[in-house]
């Protein structure tokens, strides 16, 4: 068995031997936009040989083997050569198969590094189905907008028992400097090659480009919660950030990814042994994605998942595993009839998985999602996908009474997240299976229920539409109400 270090001399020596000098990260800003779009040029070779070194001995044949394939499939990708891409990723599945058990011996190591587990599997599943694919854009090209907020403030515990009774100091911290210097060059290397797959997954029709902004002055409202033995550390007021974006930026951009400074807990005993969960995915008022994280998610590894900052080729290829999971959440909302996520995360369990579905690992129950089910869906992914921001004025001329029915958030996990709005004279209400209730004041104009002083959350209720099959266009129809990022879909009258 070759070392790692010997692996990397034999890939410095043959395809990776020339390749341009990494210069240093450059920010500049482009219009509104802190980095309109966002580059990188990879050094490879030094960024392999550097990994391989801090964690020689720990890491096995097929993990270094994934690696190795994923990067220079990745630099094929970039240099537009799909066939070699392509060539690459298929003679490492002819040596480990797809779907494999070998798979399972790839975990990352308790001495820090992460490739994502199984190692690159989720990176390389998605090289297959992008290098695929010829571009053939229809319509115009979509932005994602990485909005690098620039505070959090709310109350953070600093020991084991403000951590478990939910109190502490309110807290202010600031956006992580290391991020800001070097948004460009992080950015790229954690989207590139997630644009190549969506892209792919659309039959090459869907352009997503990515431009990041930098929201100055604004702070996010966040609490540190436990829930089912998790900890959560994260903002409230996600809706009130992005209302408060240039209208520029609005009117430009299709989906979201929210940056705020971490709330984690640091400062408490123990605090690194524990999971945090600091994002995930939620929705814009528009339907449209929108992921979520905490600053530090860019930089560093989490306790739970290896340790220090991340190296750049972990980033390459750990971030195809983050965007994919939660891009699945999103697909699998606004593509109920599939039943592809009944209950949260039920790829997790094999008994659950549709009876034509034939891999065992969670990116094999995406890519037979998608190419099993999702290619032929109505709408196309072309056109569910070209979210933007909702006309001002389409529900004027709504009828009040058609707002009254049932909601919910899928999946549903408790009883606050399904519910009912009703008519009482002139009065709106919501009331959740919980039995709580608040009051709602219509404002059609805007496409908001405004929330009352009674509602425990900020925020308003933002009416969202449903789209033409074929053209993505918004129609009048209600799908549901977005409340805080998430989607509460009308079930019934």
């Amino acid at each position: 068995m070759l070392l790692p270090t010997a692996l990397v001399a034999l890939v410095l020596s043959c395809r990776l031997a020339e390749e341009p000098e990494n210069g240093a990260p450059l920010v500049e800003e482009q219009g509104p936009w802190l980095v309109a779009e966002p580059s990188y040029d990879p050094a490879t070779a030094d960024e392999l040989l550097d990994w391989a070194k801090a964690y020689e001995g720990q890491i096995n044949q097929q993990k270094m083997d994934a690696v190795v394939a994923y990067l220079m499939a990745e630099d094929a990708m970039r240099e537009g050569d799909r066939a070699e891409a392509l060539s690459i990723v298929n003679k490492l599945w002819d040596q480990y198969p797809v779907g494999d058990d070998s798979w399972w011996g790839t975990e990352w190591s308790a001495d820090g590094e992460h490739v994502g587990y199984p190692a690159a599997y989720y990176g390389l599943r998605m090289l297959s189905e992008s290098a695929a694919v010829s571009p053939a854009p229809q319509g115009e090209p979509i932005r994602l907008a990485v909005v690098l907020v620039d505070c959090s403030e709310g109350v953070i515990p600093t020991t084991q028992e403000e951590l478990e009774s939910g109190t502490g100091p309110e807290t202010r911290r600031e956006l992580d400097a290391d991020l800001l210097e070097n948004a460009g060059p992080w950015v790229a290397q954690a989207t590139e090659p997630f644009t190549w797959y969506v892209q792919a997954i659309t039959d090459g029709k869907l352009e997503l480009r990515v431009s990041i902004f930098h929201l100055q002055d604004s702070c996010a409202t966040v609490q540190v919660d436990e829930s089912e033995g998790r900890y959560l550390a994260g903002p409230n007021n996600v809706s009130q950030l992005l209302a408060e974006l240039p209208e520029e930026v609005l009117e430009q951009t299709n989906w979201w990814w929210v940056v705020h400074p971490s709330a984690v807990p640091n400062e408490v005993p123990g605090a690194q042994e524990l999971e945090f969960v600091t994002g995930g995915m939620g929705q814009h008022e528009s339907g449209a994605p929108l992921f979520l994280s905490d600053d530090l998610w860019l930089k560093q590894k989490p306790f739970h998942m290896g340790e220090g900052d991340w190296f750049t080729l972990e980033r390459r290829i750990y971030f195809n595993q983050w965007l994919q999971h939660e891009f699945a959440h999103h697909l699998f909302l606004v593509y109920p009839q599939f039943q592809l996520e009944e209950q949260s995360h039920q790829w997790f369990d094999r008994e659950t998985w549709p009876s034509d579905f034939e891999g065992q690992f969670e990116a094999d129950y995406y890519a037979e999602a998608v190419d099993k089910r999702l290619k032929t869906a109505s709408p196309s992914l072309n056109a569910q996908l070209r979210y933007a921001k909702v006309p001002e004025g389409l529900f004027a001329d709504i009828d009040l009474a058609s707002l009254a029915g049932e909601y919910e958030r899928l999946p549903v996990e408790n009883e606050w997240h399904s519910g009912r709005i009703s008519l009482e004279g002139e009065a709106m209400l919501w009331t959740n299976d919980a039995g709580v209730s608040w009051g709602l004041e219509p404002d059609l104009q805007a496409g908001l229920l405004i929330t009352g002083p009674d509602c425990p959350y900020e925020g308003n209720f933002v009416l969202t539409p449903t789209r033409d099959a074929e053209s993505g266009e918004w129609n009048t129809e209600l799908a549901g109400f977005t409340f805080n990022g998430e989607l509460y879909a009308k079930v019934s009258p």
